[in-house]
């Protein structure tokens, strides 16, 4: 990856050049670092990137992804890895307007019926079988906006962190103190107040992050933890 944002985008938002500021070489690791750190603490990523992606099998006709989808250009189930599913057999969920899929991102097998009206369709489909890394995936994924582009919030924050980073070594300041985590309660001169604390942005992240802002775009857009579902079997008769 490239980062989220790009040195021209930066030095747009007020990082200066050399000397007042850092050098093209230091502000793309800055932007490449933090990138990394978006990923790993949205548990997603924010661009379209090509993989192989192998799942769990659960015994239901539905599959839910960890990150969402931009395109499935083959699916093997069941572990047979040299037989492509036919698209007919399965819907993807990779919507990103209304309804928008990117928070529950899935494969759905379609289950059609006999219908005397409209022509014959299959009445039997298959089941992700359980298993074990017995699903392949093959195709894009990434939590993009309609027009394939980041999410705006994520590029600020990006600027936010390269920002607090790297401007204090040529501001002739010290950073300021990394806060451990939001203020709840105040107390001087036989005074004291206790503040409410906003449930959306955790004191931990507070602690790496330094700004409150961006632990609340985190926040945002955090991928949802993954969830055990209720198993389907087919009994033998």
């Amino acid at each position: 990856m490239a980062g989220y944002i790009t040195i021209a985008e930066a030095r747009a938002e007020g990082i200066p050049v050399p000397p007042a500021g850092p050098s093209d070489v230091q502000l793309q690791a800055a932007i490449d670092l933090w990138s990394r750190f978006i990923d790993r603490a949205c548990r997603q990523w924010f661009e379209s990137r090509s993989m192989t992606i192998m799942m769990d099998g659960n015994s239901s006709d539905t599959l839910f992804l960890p990150v969402p989808i931009l395109t499935i250009t083959s699916l093997y189930i069941n572990s047979d890895f040299t037989t492509v599913l036919d698209p007919k057999y399965y819907e993807v969920y990779n919507s990103r307007e209304l309804p928008d899929d990117r928070p529950n991102p899935r494969l759905k097998m379609k289950h059609e019926k006999r219908d005397i009206f409209a022509g014959t369709y299959w009445e039997d489909y298959p089941l992700f079988a359980k298993g074990q890394r017995n699903q392949k995936l093959i195709g894009t994924f990434g939590y993009l906006e309609p027009d394939g582009s980041t999410p705006l919030m994520i590029k600020r924050a990006v600027m936010k962190l390269i920002s607090k980073s790297l401007m204090p070594m040529y501001s002739g300041f010290p950073a300021p103190p990394v806060p451990g985590g939001p203020v709840a309660k105040e107390t001087t001169d036989g005074h004291s107040i206790e503040y409410a604390i906003a449930s959306g942005a955790a004191g931990g992240m507070l602690g790496i992050v330094g700004d409150p802002e961006v632990a609340q775009i985190i926040t945002m857009y955090r991928a949802p933890l993954a969830m055990a579902v209720p198993e389907s079997y087919e009994w033998a008769v």
